[in-house]
């Protein structure tokens, strides 16, 4: 007896569908695989961020170690600037032997620059001065020369600021200067009355 083509079909489907027994099969394998791509996703997810961690602590150990300044060598940058300021002796943009004479050309400073009490032969000394900076931060450098030797010293003034120059010897509590060298030629660095200074010798 010949089948329509509506009856063949319905006797088609009935062959291909699967039975009881191997639809369970077929849930239990779609769960199995559910759960290996969940643990899956996880281990990536967890690698991902081990790795997005690692590259961040990365980056601030290379921030704190090599782009920072060391704090510890503080005095020694300073020493380093200062020094090679004095070795370039750029042009004087004031020739005055008198601090209030100088002190009038340095309106721009956010300070008054002194006379510190360390160095009483300032005033014999001075020859001039010029508007410089010290790990960015604006100073006054003047320039002594002595009068018998003729040996020529650089000496900077600018604002302390300990979150930059980190702690420096307070001459006005009883410290003591600190000395460095830098490309063969001492340095004094010291603070007094909120200033920081710092000379060659």
């Amino acid at each position: 007896m010949k089948q329509s083509i509506k009856q063949a079909l319905q006797h088609h489907l009935q062959q291909k569908s699967l039975s009881g027994k191997q639809v369970k099969q077929l849930h239990r394998l779609q769960n199995q695989a559910d759960e290996q791509n969940k643990t899956g996703n996880k281990i990536t997810w967890l690698m991902t961020m081990s790795i997005v961690a690692t590259l961040i602590l990365s980056v601030l150990v290379l921030y704190s170690v090599v782009i920072q300044p060391d704090k510890n060598n503080m005095s020694l940058l300073i020493a380093e600037e200062v020094v090679s300021n004095h070795l370039k002796l750029k042009p004087l943009e004031i020739k005055a032997n008198q601090l209030q004479e100088i002190n009038q050309y340095f309106s721009m400073l956010d300070f008054v620059p002194i006379h510190s009490d360390r160095l009483p032969e300032f005033s014999e000394k001075l020859v001039g001065g010029r508007y410089c900076s010290l790990q960015g931060i604006t100073a006054a450098q003047f320039r002594l020369q002595d009068t018998e030797s003729g040996e020529i010293q650089t000496l900077y003034e600018t604002i302390y600021n300990p979150k930059i120059f980190n702690n420096l010897p307070n001459l006005d509590a009883g410290e003591e200067p600190i000395t460095v060298y830098a490309k063969g030629i001492q340095v004094e660095i010291w603070v007094e009355k909120g200033l920081l200074f710092a000379q060659t010798h």
